[in-house]
């Protein structure tokens, strides 16, 4: 025969089990927000992170153009004083062979 005993325990028991469960998830929800907030955040922190390391890359490599266009800048004074030099040079041999020529051959 039923004991209706038995049967209010296992409704009992079954109903603690259903608490149980639901307070279960309820947790495993709450850990599962937290662990994607922690997500979310971590995936927006590495975007700034590669931001800062694109800029940072940039203004490095805006850097070396601009120290390769100071050298050039500079190679090009040299160069521009060297020619500069070798005209100096080339007008004093001009106005001197001139004057050795005046007195080699005197105007008439």
């Amino acid at each position: 025969m039923f004991d209706f005993e038995d049967i209010a325990a296992v409704a009992n028991r079954n109903n603690v089990m259903r608490h149980s469960l639901a307070v279960a998830e309820q947790q495993h929800q709450q850990q599962l927000q937290v662990l994607e907030r922690q997500t979310k955040e971590l995936q927006s922190k590495n975007r700034i992170e590669a931001d800062r390391a694109m800029i940072e890359r940039q203004r490095l490599e805006i850097e070396k153009k601009r120290l390769e266009a100071e050298h050039a800048e500079r190679q090009l004074q040299k160069i521009k004083a060297d020619k500069i030099k070798h005209l100096r040079m080339l007008l004093a041999n001009t106005i001197t062979s001139l004057e050795q020529l005046k007195k080699i051959r005197p105007a008439t």
